[in-house]
Formats: C-alpha cells, structure tokens, sequence
C-alpha cells in the first residue's frame, strides 16, 4: 500500500503538471492569435484606407481631365458649327441655286423642242426625255444640244416599225458653266422621227460650283 501512494502522488502531479502546461499552451495561442489578428486588421485597415485615399485623387484627377476634355470638345463643336453655318451662310447668299423646267410635255415636231433660260453659272443637270419612232429597225433617240452644242444623248432601240418608244433618260452634269443666257435644244438622232404621239420634258438644275 505503500508502495502505491508514490506512484499516485507521480501519475496526479503529473496530470496536474501536463493540465497547466495546456492552460499555458491555450492562453498563449489565444493571445497570439488576438494580436495576429489586430495586428493583420491594423495592417489591413492602413492598406485599404491608403488605396482608398489613392484611388479617390486618382479618379478625382481622371474625373477633372475628363471634364476639361469634354468642355474642349463641345468648345470645338461650337466653334466648328459657327464657322459652318457662316459658310453655309455666304455660300447661300450666292444664289446660284436654280432649278428651271424648259419642257413640260411639250409634243410635235423638233424644230419647237428647246427653249432659253437664264444660268447663274457653275455646275448643272440636264433631266432630258423623250419619244420618238422610226420606218426602220434601228436605234432612235435625239442629241441634246446647249448653245448649239451637243452635249449628250438620250436614245433607245426600237424592234417594230412605227412603234413610238421613249429614250432612255440620260441625266447630264455639266460643269463650268458661265453666268449669262443660254439656249436649250432637242434634235433628232439620224432618221428618229416625230409626231404630236410623242412627248418631251427637260428640266435643268444648278448648283454654285
């Protein structure tokens, strides 16, 4: 019995001894673990305050350069549409714009197919149609002449004899054209006949360039 008390005073003072030592354990690994934390929430929270504080003048920055940019911008807008409005302006106030109907169905024979009008010079478009016939198979159509120039034709083919058939239209852009009266005509492509069955029109447009 003896014998026994020692080794149980052993085997408590032993327990006794490994329980502090896994309080000890325990208290210190709470307290590390305490100060990682506030030490890592410390760190952390200067590291988010200073990219915060970063980021806020960066996109303060990028907030007024934009801005300048823009009102740069819309400045460039203003001044470009004034500049063109007063180009539009001047360039209006030429009044070389003018549209002018020479024929309107106008139907017998070539020699009252034609007429004068007053240009303002520049670049113009002459809308020309027509019909016409022939005794033959061939190709019919008329010469479109300013000035007692031919400038350009409007023709077509025709299979059937004395079958009336409109021109192709051809619209003309002629260009240079000097201020002053001109002359209008319509003649007949080679044996291209015509009667009051066909009708003509031109019609003609400027521009002041």
């Amino acid at each position: 019995m003896s014998e026994d008390i020692p080794a149980q005073i052993k085997l408590y003072v032993k327990e006794q001894a490994d329980k502090a030592r896994n309080q000890a354990i325990g208290i210190f690994g709470f307290i590390a673990v305490i100060i990682a934390i506030l030490s890592a929430f410390g760190v952390n929270k200067y590291v988010n305050d200073a990219i915060k504080m970063k980021l806020d003048e960066k996109g303060i920055t990028e907030l007024e350069n934009t801005t300048k940019q823009k009102m740069d911008e819309i400045r460039n807008l203003h001044d470009n549409a004034v500049s063109m409005i007063g180009e539009i302006d001047s360039f209006l106030d030429v009044g070389s714009w003018d549209v002018t109907q020479i024929l309107d169905l106008e139907n017998g024979s070539w020699d009252k197919l034609g007429g004068s009008f007053t240009s303002n010079g520049g670049t113009m478009i002459i809308f020309a149609s027509g019909s016409g016939y022939s005794h033959e198979s061939s190709i019919i159509g008329m010469y479109i002449e300013l000035d007692g120039k031919v400038v350009g034709t409007c023709k077509t083919y025709t299979n059937e004899r004395q079958s009336h058939k409109s021109f192709v239209m051809n619209p003309l852009v002629l260009n240079g054209i000097s201020a002053g009266e001109h002359v209008l005509g319509l003649k007949p492509w080679e044996d291209t006949q015509s009667d009051n069955n066909d009708f003509y029109c031109i019609t003609i447009l400027e521009f002041p360039f």
